[in-house]
């Protein structure tokens, strides 16, 4: 029969059931998983120590199997003993940065189509006053510069080079303008 010094010291503590422990360790080992699936460019921007770098690195090296599996325990138990958190809130951020650029580019190659009066999905040639259109609405953009890649990248185009240099350009030029506006 348990005392009652003993009952009143268990209620002092949480009480924590192995049900919410394990879940808090597949939620650790979840957020591994999406750290593995990262760019090694992408993982350097993130606050995390050089032995849970390595035993990623290690993760991306094996394919599948139960090798893998352990190393994601590995990892998920190697985020414990950091900071979950900020792990966490740091790639939610960029989540949200490349959420952000994904979508500057749709608009930028819709504009960069319409430039170089390229087919639209329905096949309809686009209009041959796009120029104008896009510097009345971005008056700030250099006309003489957008004209010179649309020149260029429309003269790679029908000589059929391989090179789509100026066709880039024109795109990065477009979506430059669309992120300075906003």
């Amino acid at each position: 029969m348990i005392s009652e010094e003993n009952h009143s010291d268990m209620d002092d503590e949480e009480f924590v059931s192995k049900t919410a422990v394990k879940k808090a360790l597949r939620e650790l080992q979840s957020l591994g998983d999406e750290l593995v699936l990262l760019s090694t460019k992408k993982l350097a921007q993130l606050p995390l120590s050089d032995m849970l770098i390595d035993a990623i690195e290690l993760a991306k090296r094996l394919k599948t199997g139960n090798s893998r599996r352990r190393q994601i325990q590995r990892i998920g138990k190697i985020i414990r003993s950091e900071n979950p958190d900020e792990i966490q809130a740091a790639l939610h951020d960029q989540k949200q940065q490349d959420r952000q650029s994904q979508q500057s580019i749709n608009p930028a190659e819709e504009w960069c189509n319409r430039l170089l009066c390229i087919n639209d999905q329905d096949g309809n040639s686009t209009d041959a006053n796009a120029l104008s259109e896009f510097i009345t609405l971005f008056p700030k953009s250099n006309r003489q510069q957008l004209g010179q890649f649309i020149r260029y990248a429309k003269k790679e185009k029908s000589e059929g080079s391989s090179s789509n240099k100026y066709r880039l350009k024109l795109f990065k030029t477009v979506q430059d303008i669309l992120l300075n506006k906003s």
